[in-house]
């Protein structure tokens, strides 16, 4: 299996947790690391009380 680690805003490698724990998974099971950086426009995040159709989901 191989591992995946998205970078999304923080690049920095000497205190990231989320790199530090990816390799660790991939080390215990002998898988590769992939990382992985989109580079362009930022997506929009939803907003918290995005507008829903009427009767949608309640």
């Amino acid at each position: 299996m191989t591992c995946l680690l998205w970078f999304r805003d923080d690049l920095r490698l000497h205190d990231n947790q989320a790199l530090s724990r990816a390799a660790a998974a991939a080390s215990l099971s002998d898988a590769p690391l992939v990382a992985v950086v989109l580079d362009g426009p930022p997506i929009p995040a939803p907003a918290r009380w995005a507008a829903r159709p009427p009767g949608g989901g309640r």
